[in-house]
């Protein structure tokens, strides 16, 4: 677990791989971003920041990853990291949505615009007692302690590269 003050240095890692692929500098400058937009609670700020450090230790995967020596992601890591941080809920419309052919079958709508769930975009059906519809960051807002024994039990970040990543950009 890593204190609020612990910063790891973004630095590359040494690796006879492309340099490229181990640069996380411009990732820990969208993390610090990301940790500044919002309160959160201790224990999603610790697994945030351990996730962080886990991709700033590892890098991307390249060809001599046993596990990767067939997929290339070279091309992914070459391109700027521009996470959606907060949402952005002008970037569509509710007139756009009608014209999608989805519009008109029954049931619930979910629209996720850039990855944030649009509650003014949505169409929420009657949902059964205990079920409750909102995105990840109002559910903790709302209350955490429901959230916090589900959220990241399952996160392995020692085991990918892209979950540590994902882990530690989660909105």
């Amino acid at each position: 677990e890593l204190s609020n003050s612990t910063r790891i240095m973004p630095t590359a890692v040494s690796s006879s791989s492309s340099p490229a692929m181990k640069e996380t500098g411009p990732y820990w400058d969208k993390f610090e971003r990301l940790q500044k937009l919002a309160p959160e609670p201790a224990w999603i700020q610790a697994a945030r920041k351990a996730a962080m450090a886990r991709f700033a230790e590892t890098g991307f995967p390249t060809l001599k990853d046993e596990d990767w020596r067939f997929t290339n992601v070279a091309p992914i890591a070459r391109l700027a990291f521009r996470p959606v941080l907060e949402p952005t809920p002008d970037a569509i419309d509710a007139a756009a949505l009608e014209a999608v052919p989805f519009a008109s079958l029954p049931g619930s709508r979910l629209v996720f615009v850039n990855g944030h769930f649009a509650p003014a975009l949505s169409a929420v059906e009657s949902l059964p007692p205990g079920i409750t519809v909102a995105s990840l960051a109002a559910a903790i807002a709302s209350d955490a302690s429901k959230i916090e024994p589900h959220l990241f039990r399952h996160v392995k970040t020692e085991h990918s590269t892209f979950l540590a990543l994902n882990a530690a950009f989660f909105r």
